[in-house]
């Protein structure tokens, strides 16, 4: 789902997620050699490329009626998946909106 917006902000009790695109090493260089070894992720696949893109949801806004949330605005964290709703605006910014209890950890 696209939007022709900028801008995307909580209200009642939801949660804005920001993803943020991140790029993983699928390999590993071993001390002292130049043997390369797959990372647990990878190993037993056979992949052509030796890194991985991938996402990482930061909190981008809290709702107002978020009852006495443990994250902040900033926050890496980890969620509920199948209790959010994706959308995408005209920049490429890809966002997520959860309810607030679907938080569940801050990755420190």
């Amino acid at each position: 789902m696209g939007g022709d917006f900028k801008e995307v902000r909580a209200t009642g009790n939801y949660v804005v997620l920001e993803f943020i695109k991140v790029k993983k090493d699928l390999f590993e260089k071993k001390k002292g050699s130049n043997l390369l070894l797959p990372t647990g992720e990878l190993a037993g696949e056979n992949s052509p490329s030796a890194t991985k893109e991938t996402y990482k949801a930061v909190v981008h806004d809290i709702g107002p009626d978020v009852e006495n949330p443990t994250y902040e605005v900033g926050n890496e964290v980890v969620f509920n998946q199948y209790d959010m709703k994706q959308v995408e605006n005209d920049e490429g910014r890809l966002f997520g909106v959860v309810q607030g209890h679907s938080v569940m950890a801050v990755l420190e």
